[in-house]
């Protein structure tokens, strides 16, 4: 008897899992009947509007929303924000009002009556003495020496100092954020709730909290969804006030950020600029590195985590110090790898410019010191060696390099570049539902969302693969808290997330089938197995 293992077999026996396949949403989303939260739109709806601040500080010294509520077609009006509350960025949310249009909620908005105490606001990321002066500062957010950095510099035989930096990046999603909301009197769901959002399965629960309703009550649906990269986790003060005035007025209401707020509100990406001090031997060996780093993420006053300076590297002599900076601008949210790009940007730039003064290429240089790696990264200098290795010969390096600011003969200059990353993305945990059935047709369930990453292919991929079909056989159900919970799409981990328990449930699943055609034909049902549309022996 054959013993029975979840695995996913030798990459030679697969028929579909790493061949090209067109994607089974592609039709849809390339024809624009693919229908995304933003095209919610189902008779009755009333459209909102967002009242926002604009400037940078303030108080709210009045606010009537009576006169909107007094305009034709507007049904109600929810306030974020009341007199006396502080405002404290561009963008911040004031008021919203639900009409029968979306010119009908302008004009509403319009009416509003509100004025603000004006206060003081610092909006310069970069200007660290200035932020000093206005006393907008967070002073040693880290503050780390190791070794004594000021003696080995003296030992080295090239010092560099620069000045290097990222800026803050806004949040711009091609769907901004929002959602569609609708309550609901009879059996099923009380909330349905159309969010744009990367998590399906984890969102419903942030719902139910705001309006004391059992998880069970609450719908969420995400179909398709127009970007996200880690703003999208969230139900949202938003998502909270389009429900809100749907369960007030018994009527659907779909709030969507417009472009300006989506820029401003839904979250930004922190800055970090440094100056950086760092010490090598003339063979490349980095013996000392000094960094005092600064940024915003907004209000509260932070900026890129320090502790992972200098990114991947561990110089045996360091110090490393960083500066929060408050200012007037609005507040951080993930994206695409927090902390990281700028990290990396930072640190690999003013390493790029110690191996130019050395006169040595930097890859040569980083493979110098790849046995000088932080925590996150210790036992991998090999793995960076070969990933270096095979980049240099992807991009022609040692033909194409040349030192700095020879690349041309006019003010404009070309070259190479090179950096190490990394992330700690990995597969999350999910869940999933496979169906077979009696025709051979196998289909999946499961609370997961397609980010535009191909995740549906996938998912139809694995199990096509494992139910020996092709993939128009098989169809995928994602998008919905309905299903079993998946794992939120985010950091690189859907596909990983997904993929496994497909192709567990779907291998459990297939057996049970093999299980019954071997006690009708007689046949030890672990020597079946499937493939082209139909059960083979032997």
């Amino acid at each position: 008897m054959a013993e029975r293992k979840i695995s996913w077999g030798p990459r030679d026996a697969h028929t579909l899992i790493g061949k090209d396949h067109i994607r089974i949403d592609g039709l849809e989303k390339a024809s624009g009947a693919a229908k995304y939260t933003y095209d919610v739109n189902p008779p009755g709806t009333l459209f909102a509007k967002l009242l926002t601040f604009k400037g940078g500080s303030a108080k709210i010294a009045k606010l009537n929303v009576e006169p909107a509520k007094a305009v034709k077609g507007v049904h109600t009006v929810y306030i974020f924000k009341n007199e006396g509350d502080e405002l404290g960025w561009d963008g911040e949310l004031v008021a919203a009002v639900a009409a029968e249009s979306s010119d009908i909620a302008e004009d509403g908005v319009r009416a509003i009556e509100v004025k603000y105490d004006i206060g003081k606001h610092f909006v310069d990321e970069t200007d660290l003495e200035g932020a000093r002066a206005a006393e907008r500062t967070k002073e040693g957010i880290v503050e780390r020496t190791v070794g004594d950095p000021d003696e080995a510099l003296k030992t080295a035989d090239v010092v560099h100092t620069g000045d290097y930096g990222i800026h803050t990046i806004s949040h711009m999603c091609l769907e901004p954020h929002g959602a569609h909301c609708q309550w609901n009197e009879g059996d099923g769901p009380s909330l349905i709730a159309h969010h744009s959002t990367q998590a399906v399965s984890t969102t419903g629960p942030q719902f139910a909290s705001k309006f004391g309703l059992d998880a069970t009550d609450v719908r969420v649906i995400c179909n398709y969804i127009g970007g996200g990269f880690g703003s999208k986790f969230a139900a949202d003060v938003w998502g909270w006030a389009a429900a809100q005035m749907a369960k007030d007025t018994g009527r659907p209401v779909r709030l969507m950020l417009d472009r300006a707020t989506e820029l401003k509100t839904p979250g930004t990406r922190p800055s970090g600029f440094a100056k950086i001090t760092i010490g090598a031997k003339k063979d490349g060996e980095v013996v000392a590195w000094k960094s005092h780093h600064w940024g915003t993420n907004g209000p509260q006053g932070g900026t890129i985590d320090g502790n992972q300076m200098p990114y991947v590297f561990d110089f045996e002599n360091k110090q490393v110090e960083a500066t929060g900076i408050i200012t007037n601008c609005g507040p951080n949210r993930a994206w695409r790898a927090p902390n990281h790009p700028q990290l990396c940007s930072i640190v690999d730039a003013a390493l790029d410019d110690t191996a130019a003064k050395l006169g040595m290429d930097t890859v040569s240089f980083f493979k110098k010191n790849l046995k000088k790696l932080d925590r996150l990264a210790t036992g991998r200098g090999e793995i960076y060696a070969a990933q270096l290795d095979r980049a240099s010969d992807l991009m022609g390096w040692k033909k194409r390099w040349h030192p700095h600011g020879k690349g041309g003969g006019g003010a404009i200059k070309q070259g190479l570049g090179v950096a190490l990353h990394r992330w700690g993305g990995r597969a999350g945990a999910s869940t999933c539902t496979v169906k077979i059935h009696p025709d051979g047709g196998s289909e999946v369930f499961l609370g997961s969302q397609d980010l535009g990453t191909g995740t549906r292919t996938v998912i139809a991929m694995v199990l096509a693969e494992t139910c020996g079909l092709p993939i128009e056989k098989v169809k995928v159900h994602i998008g919905s808290n309905a299903y079993p919970k998946a794992n939120p799409s985010g950091g690189s981990i859907t596909v990983g997330g997904v993929s496994g328990p497909v192709r567990r449930a779907a291998q459990n699943a297939v057996w049970q089938v093999l299980d019954k055609v071997g006690e009708k034909f007689k046949l030890d049902a672990t020597e079946l197995a499937v493939g082209d549309q139909a059960v083979w022996n032997g």
